[in-house]
């Protein structure tokens, strides 16, 4: 009888690698965040109160925090105060706000993207690194060995158990990969659906042959063999199969429904992909360094004034 060997491993788990948005920053630095903006509104509005000489510039200034907005959204303000108190106030403002919504920015785009799950183990290699055990009839786990052996991957042998029925070792420990008969393994997994107990699964063979040894010169290998292959051309095999799915119609059902979902549900995930923020670090750095120059700049800008000022 030919059917398909199939590892039934652990679905991915929900893994936010951002978690709550709020958890992004610590609270103090939150409450510093909102202790410059309140700070700032504070100090505009008492520069502009204040006899400062500032009635001619009082109308720019705020005109230049309604463009707030237009920077945080990478805008630059269309006019800047022109007295020197306000406009120091007005670039360590616009630094200040240009370096929070770069942060802003960059965590609302990663929580947007994220994945939100684990990885799905797709190979043997794969579920040795994730410290699974392997489970199942003891034939199988004998040629999973072999195979790895041929291919230099050597599998400590406590990670093995073999069992007839590995299916409540898979569910109930749920740190084992099983390795069974696809079509024995829907009719055994529908039971578990109803718990909501789950499994996700990846073939190993895409065929397999289940065998029977006869020892050398045994007088039933011929007959045997003889009538297994009358069995197996009049269609005898084929139909027993097909009355075996006919009496679990319904848990084979479920099961191909259940199949179905994961693998749209897997197909999906694959379209996400972890967002890391190492690149950002050369532009964030580069907006440092431009605010550090424009401040600079201003600074030199005040000098050249006050010199000409006195001369």
């Amino acid at each position: 009888m030919f059917a398909s060997i199939e590892w039934y491993v652990p679905c991915p788990k929900k893994n936010f690698l951002h978690g709550h948005f709020y958890k992004v920053f610590d609270l103090y630095l939150w409450i510093l965040l909102f202790a410059v903006f309140i700070i700032s509104t504070i100090l505009s509005i008492i520069i502009q109160k204040l006899d400062l000489d500032e009635a001619n510039h009082s109308i720019s200034i705020s005109y230049g925090f309604y463009c707030i907005w237009a920077v945080i959204v990478s805008v630059s303000a269309p006019e800047m105060p022109t007295s020197i108190i306000p406009r120091i106030l007005f670039l360590m403002w616009l630094s200040y706000s240009l370096a929070i919504s770069t942060v802003f920015q960059v965590f609302f785009t990663s929580f947007l993207i994220e994945p939100g799950v684990d990885k799905q183990i797709s190979s043997i290699a794969e579920i040795i690194n994730s410290s699974l055990s392997f489970v199942g009839k003891s034939e199988l786990l004998i040629s999973v060995d072999i195979e790895l052996n041929e291919s230099n991957i050597e599998m400590p042998h406590y990670l093995s158990k073999a069992a007839d029925d590995g299916v409540e070792y898979f569910f109930e420990a749920n740190d084992y990969a099983l390795i069974a008969n696809n079509l024995d393994m829907r009719v055994k997994f529908e039971r578990y659906f109803q718990r909501g107990l789950k499994p996700c699964s990846f073939t190993y063979f895409r065929m397999s042959m289940n065998m029977l040894y006869f020892a050398f010169n045994s007088p039933y290998y011929e007959p045997y063999g003889y009538r297994l292959m009358q069995y197996y051309e009049s269609g005898l095999i084929a139909k027993l199969i097909n009355d075996y799915a006919a009496s679990n119609f319904v848990s084979l059902n479920r099961f191909k429904h259940f199949q179905e979902k994961v693998k749209y549900r897997k197909y999906i995930t694959e379209d996400y992909f972890i967002f890391k923020l190492k690149h950002l670090r050369i532009p964030f750095l580069m907006y440092i360094c431009l605010n550090a120059i424009s401040f600079i700049v201003l600074l030199v800008e005040i000098l050249v004034f006050k010199t000409r000022f006195n001369i």
